[in-house]
């Protein structure tokens, strides 16, 4: 467990699940609690994240003053305290916000990491960005992996996902 620990604490990306798992004082749950507090990015719809070293290093930035997180999978391991902005392509533009890591889960190939956003606007924001990209992996499932579909069909996809599943979708 001790090269565990180690690993854990050097500055090294390659933290393996098994070796996170074998830590004792490894994180369970997310600093802040409820089951509402993350918004989940579904998997396999693009989502990137950098690390902001400097504000990390240096303590710069705000805490976290959002009302929602947002919590995706990665095969990287980012320690709790990171912060990161986090970019999701989207119809064209590429979507950013900004937030600390308060989460993180060893999973058996991959980490769930949590995200608490810098601020409500940030959090309605993501809100929005997340139905948006839950609607069109629900219009992918209908309409095959391209999810290509008339107009008509994904104006009715997205209103049968909001039938079955918004009133489910977090709240801030």
């Amino acid at each position: 467990m001790g090269q565990a620990i180690q690993q854990l604490n050097s500055h090294s990306q390659a933290v393996t699940p098994s070796a996170y798992r074998a830590v004792s004082y490894a994180l369970r749950k997310p600093a802040r609690e409820g089951p509402d507090g993350f918004i989940h990015h579904p998997p396999g719809f693009p989502l990137q994240f950098r690390r902001m070293w400097l504000e990390t290093l240096r303590g710069e930035g705000h805490p976290p003053r959002g009302s929602l997180g947002l919590a995706f999978h990665s095969t990287r391991f980012v320690r709790p305290g990171t912060r990161l902005e986090i970019s999701i392509p989207l119809r064209g533009e590429t979507q950013r916000f900004r937030g600390e890591v308060v989460l993180i889960r060893a999973r058996d190939d991959d980490y769930e990491i949590g995200v608490w956003l810098d601020s409500d606007a940030d959090a309605a924001r993501a809100r929005i960005v997340e139905q948006i990209c839950h609607i069109e992996c629900y219009l992918r499932s209908r309409h095959g992996s391209d999810g290509d579909a008339r107009p008509g069909q994904r104006e009715r996809a997205a209103r049968e996902w909001i039938t079955k599943f918004a009133a489910g979708f977090p709240v801030f």
